[in-house]
């Protein structure tokens, strides 16, 4: 699937919880680059369901095809940070 860039109805669920609009219970971390959330499937009591979706503050990026060399303080930070 690949996103429409130019509409924004498509991320506007992204845009929701990287304004605090949703799913704020489930923010983990967050700093300039990224928020790291749990997965709103996580069951609390199975930390064989634990996945961690990080959401980057750039909002041009819509896909792992969007990262750039430029991009590289996010990717770092999410490797730090989300450790």
């Amino acid at each position: 699937m690949f996103l429409d860039h130019e509409d924004p109805k498509k991320c506007e669920w992204m845009h929701n919880i990287l304004e605090n609009k949703k799913e704020t219970e489930l923010c983990i971390f967050e700093n300039e680059h990224f928020k790291l959330q749990k997965d709103y499937k996580f069951n609390e009591g199975d930390l064989n369901t634990l996945y961690l979706l990080a959401h980057p503050k750039d909002t041009s990026l819509l896909s792992v095809r969007d990262l750039k060399g430029e991009h590289l303080p996010l990717l770092k930070s999410i490797l730090t940070n989300g450790y």
